[in-house]
């Protein structure tokens, strides 16, 4: 029987857990075709990629720094890279190739990564014109202070501060079929604000959105969904529920509930496309087991 859109909350699913617990530090991103890469986190090097298609874990060469709070993994399609940052209070900023399936140091972050730390890199390859060259960096841990990452220069440019300090929870999400000149921020920290980035104007906004009644703090994290125009958001720990902002028109509404609560500073969320199918994936975030990683149907 298929499922009924607003009616039927989207079923939860199962999946092979992560052979390690996860952690503050837990990162995980999609490569859009097959597997989801995960950094461990939790003050080890540890590197895996799961495979959507066979659910199963590989273990992956390690990463050049231990990663704790605050690290996260971004992908490059341009460069069929990965970029990372260390999180952990540490300055580690990295890429990984999957092609030679080998890391790369590259220029230390102008300010630690540690609670909320994220990157957003603009990237041709999902919006025509977008400038590859770029990867913004906000080092959060309450900080106002913003930067944007020269990949051929190999160094970073000091940009407008945020209008309040972002942290633990924190993240940026770059809205590229919304608006490719707009990064929409989680501020973090027990806020419920959402802050609108213009990458042009170098200028920072606050969001209204209904109702603003959540509180985004240490394990939130978001996804954009190009398709429709929304970004799902896990709230943070302590909490079963996914949330999704429609961007055309600024409401948040539940989207689906999790058998068990989410944890720990983690980059849990992956939005997953093949075929003619579209999955939300959910890795727990957590230290005890078990060490869920969850597949949610979108429809």
């Amino acid at each position: 029987m298929a499922l009924r859109k607003l009616v039927d909350l989207p079923p939860v699913q199962w999946c092979e857990p992560t052979p390690e617990s996860q952690n503050h530090g837990t990162s995980i991103v999609y490569d859009g075709k097959r597997y989801i890469y995960w950094l461990r986190g939790y003050t080890s090097n540890l590197f895996r990629r799961y495979d959507t298609w066979r659910d199963a874990h590989q273990y992956l060469a390690v990463a050049p720094w231990n990663a704790h709070q605050g690290a996260m993994l971004e992908l490059d399609p341009s460069m069929n890279r990965i970029w990372a940052i260390q999180g952990y209070d540490g300055t580690g900023f990295a890429y990984y190739s999957l092609s030679t399936h080998s890391w790369t140091s590259v220029s230390s972050l102008p300010a630690a990564s540690s609670w909320g730390s994220w990157i957003v890199h603009t990237c041709s390859s999902l919006k025509p014109g977008a400038n590859d060259d770029y990867i913004y960096y906000a080092p959060a841990n309450g900080s106002t202070s913003f930067y944007r990452y020269s990949i051929s220069g190999n160094s970073f440019t000091a940009l407008a501060s945020a209008p309040g300090g972002l942290g633990a929870g924190s993240k940026g999400v770059w809205v590229y079929n919304y608006n490719p000149d707009k990064i929409y921020v989680i501020r973090g920290g027990g806020a419920t604000t959402i802050y609108v980035y213009s990458i042009s104007g170098n200028s920072w906004s606050t969001l209204t959105y209904y109702p603003a009644t959540f509180s985004f703090s240490y394990g939130s994290d978001a996804v954009y969904d190009p398709d429709t125009n929304s970004i799902y958001i896990a709230i943070g720990e302590g909490y079963k529920y996914i949330y999704c902002l429609d961007l055309n028109t600024n409401t948040m509404e539940v989207f689906a509930r999790l058998p068990l609560t989410c944890g720990r500073e983690a980059k849990k969320l992956a939005l997953v496309k093949y075929g003619g199918y579209k999955f939300l994936y959910v890795f727990r975030g957590y230290d005890s087991a078990p060490f869920a990683v969850w597949r949610i149907p979108i429809y």
